[in-house]
Formats: structure tokens, C-alpha cells, sequence
């Protein structure tokens, strides 16, 4: 088995992200800044996708998550300003903070069930999300996970939520609906309170 390491600035020179069938780790910064990756598929064995594995890796559009990857660690993808869709494998437990943060193409985020944990800042500043539909199985929402995400309309999180940080859902300009779990407490300024509507105790 196999742990990709640093590779330095633009080390791969083609449009796809070709990586060994036995790879079973991204190491830390593995492919930062590699400013000409444009599509990225995760092979299978790949468990833990590590602290800026792809940070600043500005070209990249599409990135797919294989089944077998646990966890996206701290930055892993902070500043891919160009990536439009992620598409998480199902056993993705744990989005570790700032793992998103400022990827502001970012529109197509779809969470699969097992996920329990969406840190802090995960994807702060990711303008271009419209909606949200929080899984059932997670359990904690992080302190400022979707700040700045002025695009946001639309956050559905259901029952499994006990937790969710202050200013998680601050300056979010454009939310008109949210509901939320009922006989829950959270922190009164989890969010920006310019809503049209706000669901409580909805039953999913």
C-alpha cells in the first residue's frame, strides 16, 4: 500500500488526476497548488484524504469521493475556487474543518448517510451552494460550517442533529427556509435571522 506524499507546485501536468489502485492514503499536501489538475477520482482503498491534500488547487471542477474514504481531513480542498460538484462515497464519516472553505464554484453537495461530523468552517464562504439537506446521521454541525455562503436558500436538517456552533449558518444573505430538529438546543446566533420561514420539529 501507498501514501501519496508533497508533490510540489504543478507537479501533474495532464487535465485528470491518474493515481495507483493501491493507494491507501493522500498524504498532507500531497498535491497543493497544483494549479493544472482538473478532475480528480479517488481510487478505492483510499481511506483518509489528509490536511490540504488538494488546498489551492485552483482548476480543479469535479471530484469524486470513493466509497472507501473515511475521512477528509483539515483544508483538504480550501481555496479550489473552481470546483463545481464533489460527490461524497457513503462512508465518509467525518468532513474535518475548513476542508471546503472558500471553494466558491462549489453548487452540487450532496451528503451521504453515514456522515456524522461537518467541522468547523467546512465549507465557510461557498457562495454558490443553494441548498442543503443535512442527513439524518450526523450529529454535529461545526462552528461557522457555512458561513458566508450567500447563496444559500434552503437548509433541511434533520433529526439526528444534537449539536450545531455558533455562527454555523452566519451571512447567509439569500436563506428564506430553514428547518430544524425540535427539542433541540442551539446557540441563538447559529444563524442569520432574515428568514421568511423557519420549520420547527419537522417530521422526515
Amino acid at each position: 500500500d501507498e501514501t501519496a506524499q508533497s508533490t510540489g507546485k504543478d507537479h501533474h501536468p495532464g487535465s485528470d488526476l491518474d493515481l495507483p489502485e493501491n493507494l491507501c492514503k493522500l498524504g498532507r499536501s500531497a498535491f497543493q497548488n497544483c494549479e493544472s489538475i482538473r478532475y480528480i477520482d479517488i481510487p478505492y482503498q483510499v481511506e483518509v484524504i489528509d490536511k490540504k491534500s488538494f488546498a489551492g488547487c485552483v482548476s480543479i471542477n469535479r471530484a469524486k469521493i470513493s466509497d472507501s474514504v473515511i475521512s477528509i481531513n483539515e483544508e483538504a480542498f480550501s481555496g479550489c475556487i473552481g470546483i463545481q460538484e464533489i460527490i461524497f462515497g457513503k462512508n465518509v464519516s467525518t468532513i474535518a474543518n475548513r476542508a471546503f472553505k472558500d471553494c466558491r464554484s462549489l453548487s452540487n453537495v450532496i451528503f451521504r448517510d453515514n456522515l456524522l461530523t461537518i467541522g468547523v468552517g467546512a465549507f465557510y464562504g461557498c457562495s454558490s451552494i443553494v441548498e442543503l439537506d443535512i442527513p439524518n446521521s450526523v450529529v454535529t454541525i461545526g462552528d461557522s460550517a457555512f458561513s458566508g455562503c450567500t447563496g444559500l436558500t434552503s437548509i433541511n436538517i434533520q433529526n439526528g442533529v444534537t449539536e450545531i456552533g455558533t455562527y454555523a449558518f452566519s451571512d447567509c444573505s439569500s436563506l428564506k427556509k430553514i428547518s430544524i430538529p425540535s427539542k433541540r438546543i442551539f446557540p441563538i446566533n447559529f444563524l442569520s435571522m432574515n428568514l421568511s420561514f423557519l420549520l420547527l420539529g419537522l417530521s422526515l
